[in-house]
């Protein structure tokens, strides 16, 4: 069962090592997971 706050982004034609080449399109998510205010439940 995932985690209220978890969030799943799949990223098309990337691996592991490629990831590291789409920090334009990693940044911005992984900021905006950071900002996110907590859900209350």
């Amino acid at each position: 069962r995932p985690h209220p706050e978890s969030r799943l982004a799949i990223l098309p034609n990337t691996t592991h090592v490629t990831l590291m080449n789409r920090m334009t399109t990693i940044v911005p998510m992984v900021n905006d997971f950071f900002d996110a205010k907590p859900q209350k439940q």
